[in-house]
């Protein structure tokens, strides 16, 4: 950063002299040093919270901040293309709340800051942050099994367990008849043993 302080004044022909102004110029060609602090790794409510970081410690001043984001849904192996969320911020640390989320899926962020002289500064190569969005439930449908079991064997139920983007564990629930419910079977791998009393 290069400052440059002009002093001006005028002189009319009766030699009235105006006071003198300052003004000071500033010659700034490093443009602001930016980034997403933290992002939830999942997060299954809107809006996420992103916390971001940005300092022109050299420069002529923090002008705004910018927050950017891609998506790739549970649907898709691709990102889409970045694109600016539409919020800023003027302050050099704080926290966006990013409520464009419109499908389940992996988003990316980073941000761009800007100062006061108009110095932009370029997008990261990559992400600062990421969070998986998910907030649709797992499922267990087609539940089958042995429909004539006899005293003592277990018996074998089958169904297909199902999750968008991260199964974490399947629990089955059963009650003998008679009984009070037993404890859970572990479901995930889409097969359990039932006992059956002797």
């Amino acid at each position: 950063l290069k400052i440059l302080t002009l002093s001006y004044y005028s002189t009319d022909m009766l030699g009235n002299t105006e006071t003198t102004s300052y003004a000071t110029i500033f010659n700034d060609t490093t443009p602001p040093i930016s980034q997403v602090t933290n992002s939830p790794a999942y997060s299954t409510s809107i809006p996420v919270f992103v916390g971001f970081t940005v300092s022109d410690s050299s420069g002529s001043g923090v002008q705004l901040i910018e927050l950017w984001y891609r998506v790739k849904s549970d649907t898709e192996t691709e990102f889409n293309n970045w694109t600016y969320s539409e919020l800023s911020s003027t302050v050099t640390t704080g926290m966006f709340q990013f409520d464009q989320v419109s499908v389940n899926g992996t988003y990316e962020f980073y941000t761009i800051a800007v100062d006061n002289v108009g110095n932009r500064e370029s997008a990261p190569a990559q992400a600062d942050s990421s969070t998986i969005f998910d907030n649709t439930s797992p499922t267990i449908s087609g539940i089958t099994g042995n429909t004539i079991g006899y005293t003592g064997e277990p018996k074998t139920i089958t169904a297909t367990v199902s999750d968008n983007i991260l199964l974490t564990g399947a629990s089955l629930y059963y009650t003998p008849i008679g009984e009070s419910e037993q404890p859970p079977i572990d479901f995930s791998t889409s097969t359990a043993e039932v006992p059956v009393a002797t």
